[in-house]
């Protein structure tokens, strides 16, 4: 059996979480599956600015094998793009166009490559590529057309949220047709998706969540609350996040609890909203705002800290939400349409939207019974659901599924 994964990214040294699914290919290579991946969108590490051609790797695993293809083509014209016009790439669209550009070019390549490297049992696609005109949806749709092989359609991109019954592009409704299986992040994004293309409502469907690795994070039994209390959230910091709200509600919570602490990851640069309720007051220095973090050093952070906290607007998964359960903690979240699909009373608490009261609310209830929350508990309970050894396994159920009833 084997399998071809079709993704955007591919993790590299600079940028070690770019791709979600290269870290299951030994998990599935172990059950006697070969499985080739091609990267059409790869980009290259941060300090490669030359033009790079593409790469080509072969895995071996007890007689198994996987081939990797690496295409930078987008990557090399985005970057001479980007040096001669700046952000003016993305507000013109021009890395759309470029995807247009690039399409029939890169369905050659993948043709190419499975002429050579032998037609596949089961195509995987991992989502579809909106930046760059859906490519990723053309590609999955016209090869398993070719080569007549069943496609498995994974979609994880918040912005799926943003379309109706009336304005699904037409790559993506064409890329459903050919879809054998519809396995999206999360159940309430999968509803969603058959809610608004009326002819994928028989579709077969199951959700298979993005796989989190629990090697990197760690339960640590925490230090007592009354002594320090840290309150962590990472991501991007955009208006999606509600950072501001966050900020209020921690705020509220420090007047009770002057020992708490709010650490705010993955950006240096706050909203005008988040800056503006961070200094209502005067600054405190009990919020922290710590940039972009290695996942060691993020590792570390959450190892020592108590909850963690999203008040997203739209969140198809949510995978710090995830590394923070590996890390024994319990999580607060808004029901954004991901995490309400497996946050429970035992791991933390969904919130019916962002505002400011239910997390103070959420802050001071597991504050006050935050003995009631078993850190190897949470721990297990994610590693059971999301480590890349369970997705691996829904994904080998999945595709044996698919290719009993070809």
């Amino acid at each position: 059996m084997k399998v071809l994964y079709l993704v955007d990214k591919y993790p590299t040294h600079s940028q070690p979480k770019y791709g979600k699914y290269p870290a299951i290919l030994k998990m599935i290579r172990k059950e006697g599956w070969d499985v080739d991946m091609i990267a059409f969108l790869a980009q290259k590490t941060q300090s490669v600015w030359s033009w790079k051609k593409s790469d080509v790797m072969m895995e071996k695993y007890e007689g198994n094998r996987s081939v990797i293809l690496k295409d930078y083509s987008y990557d090399n014209l985005i970057r001479i793009l980007n040096y001669f016009l700046g952000r003016g790439v993305n507000f013109m669209g021009l890395n759309v166009y470029l995807g247009k550009f690039l399409h029939k070019f890169l369905e050659r390549k993948l043709i190419r490559f499975i002429e050579i490297q032998g037609r596949p049992d089961v195509i995987h696609l991992y989502g579809v590529q909106v930046r760059a005109d859906f490519i990723g949806a053309k590609l999955a749709t016209n090869l398993a057309t070719r080569f007549n092989i069943p496609l498995v359609l994974n979609l994880h991109e918040a912005i799926g949220y943003s379309y109706t019954r009336y304005n699904v592009p037409a790559p993506v409704i064409e890329c459903f047709r050919t879809t054998s299986f519809f396995a999206p992040v999360s159940d309430p994004l999968g509803k969603y998706w058959k809610s608004i293309i009326p002819e994928i409502r028989d579709l077969p469907m199951q959700a298979i969540p993005n796989p989190v690795s629990g090697k990197v994070f760690r339960a640590n039994s925490k230090s007592a609350k009354e002594h320090f209390f840290k309150i962590i959230h990472i991501s991007k910091l955009d208006t999606n996040k509600n950072i501001e709200v966050i900020i209020e509600a921690f705020k509220r919570f420090l007047l009770k609890r002057p020992q708490a602490e709010l650490l705010l990851i993955g950006n240096n640069i706050l909203t005008d909203a988040a800056n503006t309720a961070w200094g209502i007051d005067g600054k405190t220095n009990n919020i922290k705002l710590l940039g972009k973090k290695s996942r060691e050093e993020i590792s570390d952070i959450m190892a020592n800290a108590h909850v963690y906290v999203q008040a997203s607007t739209l969140e198809t998964f949510g995978i710090p939400l995830v590394e923070a359960m590996m890390s024994g903690l319990p999580v607060i979240a808004t029901s954004s349409g991901g995490p309400e699909s497996f946050i429970n009373k035992s791991n933390g608490k969904i919130l019916r939207h962002p505002d400011s009261e239910l997390i103070f609310r959420g802050f001071e209830s597991i504050y006050k019974d935050y003995e009631n929350y078993h850190p190897e508990a949470i721990r297990s309970y994610a590693l059971e659901s999301f480590s890349e050894e369970s997705v691996s396994k829904q994904l080998i159920k999945t595709y044996t599924s698919i290719m009993t009833e070809v």
